[in-house]
């Protein structure tokens, strides 16, 4: 991936935020999930947070599959492998203002 060129396109896109957005809530949802199985298995509480958290989960990873085809559709050929797209969405996830 031609980082400078892409990266900016892709900042910009906002099928790109679309997946950006969708990676931080998964995150979010994963320490949800950790919380609430904690939980669920010691006082026996927070099922139903445990169920909102993995169809959170489920959502997120729609988004991100979402975002990710529409860009990758967008781009011109040829177009970057599966796993430059994997981190520069994990550092745009951390590190970028959008």
């Amino acid at each position: 991936m031609r980082r400078v060129d892409d990266e900016s396109a892709l900042r910009s896109s906002r099928y790109w935020r679309l997946s950006v957005w969708g990676f931080r809530t998964a995150v979010l949802a994963v320490a949800v999930v950790a919380g609430s199985l904690v939980s669920v298995l010691t006082i026996d509480a927070g099922a139903w947070v445990l169920f909102g958290a993995l169809c959170a989960i489920v959502a997120s990873d729609i988004a991100i599959f979402s975002g990710f085809a529409l860009v990758r559709r967008n781009l011109p050929k040829p177009r970057p492998s599966f796993k430059t797209f994997r981190q520069t969405l994990g550092h745009n996830a951390l590190h970028a203002r959008s």
